[in-house]
């Protein structure tokens, strides 16, 4: 028999009940045609799945060679763990959670033929196929690594656990209080009309009717302030009773139907209310974009690539020399003083930030620092995947993301160029596009934008030749001759010096 230390097992655990949470999730959502948080915690999990592969490992794995003995121990050790916890669970809350009496070969609605069958073929998925994989995942963590996890999702489960029992007592309390309100209405029937045991839903609904038209007595309003208490007060009992609609309390089924109802209803106006508030949320957001859009021209952005070109080359040598001590080359393009990557920098944050231009600098600083992050990733896997080559890398840094293709260091560095850009830089940039006279702006407008585009394409054509003469790919062509000899590794190494190529394993990778 395999064995498995301690943190493994709650790993193990934590892992199967959270896949268990997504399946119930999903098969009851489907059935329910709407959203239903599966599971008795409030958390994503469902630790009687965590249990049943538990047992399944532990008693499954000595007879694995024999799928049919793996389908009946599963089958059987998941129906023994289904009929303990229902029983347990009824005899704790006075609830019946799940019932499966209106199913054939069922033990007392515990569980039933069907359901066996289901878990005996879920154990041969999880010994076959699921564990070997949740094996390699589990084992790539070290030891150390593995106690602080399963410390941390043991506590987070306690404490789950913890407030959601508090909850359902709670909401046990709740029933108990209206069960007695309803039973103090039962002796007056003859003086409230429109009371009706059999129908406590509807009667508290006719009694709130009356009290809005102020025709109540002082009884009926105290008994209506009672009632509301009962039924207002906060808790994941409700959660509860929406993941198990078929759960049913002893000598409490109308008062459980009452306030399941009032949940439904409140449910319905939040739902309403969120919907309200999306829609104006959605609608702000339009208007605030057709505000700040509004200035986004394709005139503007040419000369918002090129002064981000130009300032990039500039920051980057600056930068360079005070690290350094040395001036090297900082250019992205074969000619001129120009870095494409802040020149496209520039001219994304305009248009990813401009609606967040007209909120507080906290939004702009987060939006400015998680734009400028993944332009870096998206910009290095562009390059890795086409030429073969990284200029940058970050993996020596702590909290260093995709690979060490940006960092939390660099992305606070983004935050705040994008907030002084947004706010201060791009405003003067478009003051100065707009003092240019417009007939000479067009002209220069489309000499900068030919201009650019052709630096950019021959700059492209020239490293993707100069990443082939290191895979050692000879010429195929006249054009490819031509680049050899015009920019040949010498000079490509001379505009380019902080770039290094990767195998091309590390490329496909």
């Amino acid at each position: 028999m395999q064995t498995f230390s301690f943190s493994q097992l709650v790993l193990y655990f934590t892992l199967y009940s959270v896949m268990g949470w997504l399946c119930e999730t999903i098969w009851c959502s489907i059935g329910a045609q709407k959203t239903v948080n599966r599971g008795f915690l409030a958390g994503p999990w469902c630790p009687i799945y965590g249990f049943g592969a538990l047992f399944i490992l532990l008693f499954a794995d000595p007879v694995k060679s024999s799928p049919p003995l793996v389908f009946l121990i599963s089958m059987a050790a998941a129906s023994v763990l289904e009929y303990f916890t229902g029983w347990l669970m009824e005899a704790l809350f006075q609830t019946r959670w799940w019932d499966y009496s209106g199913r054939r070969f069922n033990l007392k609605g515990r569980i039933c033929l069907r359901n066996s069958s289901i878990f005996g073929l879920l154990g041969l998925v999880v010994t076959y196929f699921y564990q070997p994989g949740a094996e390699q995942l589990i084992n790539i963590v070290r030891p150390e690594t593995q106690r602080v996890l399963a410390s941390l999702v043991f506590a987070l489960l306690m404490l789950d656990l913890i407030r959601t029992l508090a909850s359902v007592t709670g909401l046990r309390e709740r029933m108990e209080n209206l069960k007695a309100v309803l039973d103090e209405l039962d002796q007056y029937q003859q003086e409230y009309t429109w009371f009706e045991k059999s129908d406590p839903a509807g009667s508290i609904a006719r009694l709130r009717g009356i009290c809005e038209n102020e025709s109540a007595g002082e009884k009926s309003a105290l008994i209506l302030r009672r009632i509301d208490a009962i039924q207002q007060r906060r808790g994941s009992g409700f959660r509860v009773m929406n993941a198990f609609p078929g759960m049913r309390p002893k000598g409490l089924g109308a008062e459980h139907e009452t306030l399941r109802q009032e949940w439904v209803a409140r449910q319905k106006a939040r739902r309403e209310e969120g919907r309200h508030w999306l829609h104006n949320l959605l609608d702000g957001i339009r208007q605030d974009a057709g505000v700040a859009y509004q200035g986004v021209t394709f005139t503007r952005m040419i000369w918002v690539f090129l002064i981000g070109c130009v300032a990039g080359y500039i920051v980057e040598t600056a930068y360079c020399l005070i690290m350094t001590g040395t001036i090297e080359s900082r250019q992205g393009m074969l000619y001129g003083p120009f870095s494409q990557i802040y020149g496209f920098g520039a001219v994304l944050m305009v248009l990813l930030l401009a609606p967040l231009s007209l909120k507080s600098n906290g939004w702009l600083f987060c939006g400015s620092a998680i734009v400028g992050g993944l332009f870096e990733v998206v910009s290095s896997l562009f390059q890795e995947a086409v030429f073969g080559t990284v200029s940058w890398q970050y993996s020596d840094q702590p909290f260093a993301f995709f690979g060490g293709r940006t960092s939390l260091l660099y992305m606070i560095f983004w935050g705040i160029l994008g907030t002084v850009y947004i706010r201060s830089i791009y405003p003067r940039i478009i003051n100065l596009v707009e003092r240019l006279p417009k007939r000479p702006k067009r002209t220069f407008t489309g000499i900068i934008a030919i201009g650019l585009s052709f630096n950019l394409l021959l700059s492209t054509i020239a490293l993707g030749r100069w990443s082939d003469r290191a895979q050692g790919i000879a010429p195929r062509n006249q054009m490819e001759e031509l680049l050899d000899e015009r920019y040949p590794d010498e000079m490509m190494e001379e505009i380019y010096p902080n770039m290094e190529f990767l195998h091309q394993s590390d490329v496909l990778e």
